[in-house]
């Protein structure tokens, strides 16, 4: 299971640098705090032809807050009609244009913002957040690599670069990355979420607890936050960790992989959910793949019948599931006592797992569990 399983992918966070210019004292064209204020304010100087580059700038940032981002992309194009060189407007109009689905469009600003300023930090880190959003991670990577060499200490470039390196299972070269924005932004509690992420892939399985039930505590409910926090759970054995593969069942309702987490939970918890096994394998799921994993744990088939499955798949896509099938089989003879076929099982899903597998920082916690049986 990728990280992507989850709903994962990195919080984006486009930054805007703050351009906003203060017109006059009477008027609240400068002021954020209240977007329809600005607007309203930023329009009447718009229509005196007071200082009308600041004024259309500032009310684009206005509606991007409000999410009018049509209305924000035209406000910013007509503030680089006056500066068209302006490296931080056309970050700002490249950021509208993401929100407003419009990718090409927003990587174009954000190219031309760096052609113009090869120096400008903010031009890769913008481009790089845009770059993962669209799952091009050698790219978003280069990018964030050219932001932090530029600009060291830029916190925000710091947690792209940490995320970057969990998709790819690299938890403890992210966690010194999530350790910076932390101190600079402390109720950035993303980061939090993401560090827990991280240490769950060193499997310091603790200290994962404490990150992700701060972010949780803080409000930060994502799914993949419950998720990666059950399996720590089950890795440390709390039976805790049913509650949280519930939450996620509950919202996603296409997904197999939740379902029968939810289900090795319950039984290491000692409590029969077979009927809700049962009920949610009629659920129906996006990933025909998935579908099949289910009906592997009620025997519907067998591991011959997931290995005759994996010819279907592409090259990449075998690796991914041939890693699945060794760990949930092992996870299936688990259930069954089978404690000698299990082991088997997952010491060869320690050869075929990937790290950005989610499953493959689990293999060690869960020999250590039959062994000590």
């Amino acid at each position: 299971m990728k990280l992507s399983h989850v709903v994962f992918w990195v919080a984006l966070i486009i930054i805007i640098p703050k351009i906003i210019v203060t017109v006059l004292e009477t008027n609240h064209c400068d002021d954020l705090y209240e977007p329809d204020r600005t607007i309203k304010d930023c329009t009447t100087l718009i229509e005196k032809g007071t200082d009308p580059f600041s004024a259309y700038n500032n009310r684009a940032f206005a509606r991007t807050l409000n999410k009018q981002y049509k209305q924000a992309i035209d406000d910013f194009t007509q503030a680089l009609l006056i500066e068209p060189k302006n490296t931080a407007t056309l970050v700002a109009r490249g950021d509208a244009y993401r929100k407003n689905s419009q990718n090409d469009k927003a990587l174009a600003d954000f190219n031309q913002a760096i052609e113009i300023n090869p120096k400008y930090a903010n031009g890769y880190y913008n481009r790089s957040a845009l770059y993962l959003f669209m799952k091009d991670t050698d790219k978003a990577e280069s990018d964030i690599d050219k932001a932090l060499e530029i600009s060291p200490n830029y916190d925000l470039a710091h947690y792209v670069k940490g995320s970057i390196l969990v998709t790819r299972g690299q938890g403890g070269d992210a966690i010194p990355h999530f350790n910076t924005i932390i101190q600079t932004r402390p109720q950035m509690y993303e980061a939090f979420a993401q560090r827990g992420i991280a240490y769950f892939q060193t499997e310091d399985f603790q200290k994962a607890l404490q990150d992700l039930n701060l972010a949780i505590e803080r409000g930060y409910r994502e799914d993949k936050v419950f998720m990666v926090r059950g399996m720590v759970k089950h890795a440390l054995a709390s039976p805790s960790a049913t509650s949280d593969f519930a939450e996620v069942v509950a919202n996603n309702r296409d997904k197999a992989y939740p379902v029968i987490w939810l289900h090795l939970a319950k039984a290491r918890a000692k409590k029969d959910d077979l009927a809700e096994f049962k009920k949610n394998s009629d659920l129906t799921y996006s990933d025909p793949w998935q579908k099949s994993l289910i009906d592997f744990f009620l025997e519907k088939i067998t591991e011959d019948d997931l290995y005759a499955l994996l010819k279907t798949d592409d090259e990449a896509t075998q690796k991914v599931h041939l890693c699945e099938v060794h760990f949930y089989s092992a996870e299936f003879y688990m259930l069954k006592g089978l404690k000698d076929k299990a082991i088997e099982n997952f010491k060869k899903s320690e050869q075929t797992c990937p790290a950005s597998a989610m499953e493959s920082h689990l293999i060690k916690a869960e020999i250590r569990s039959l062994l000590s049986r």
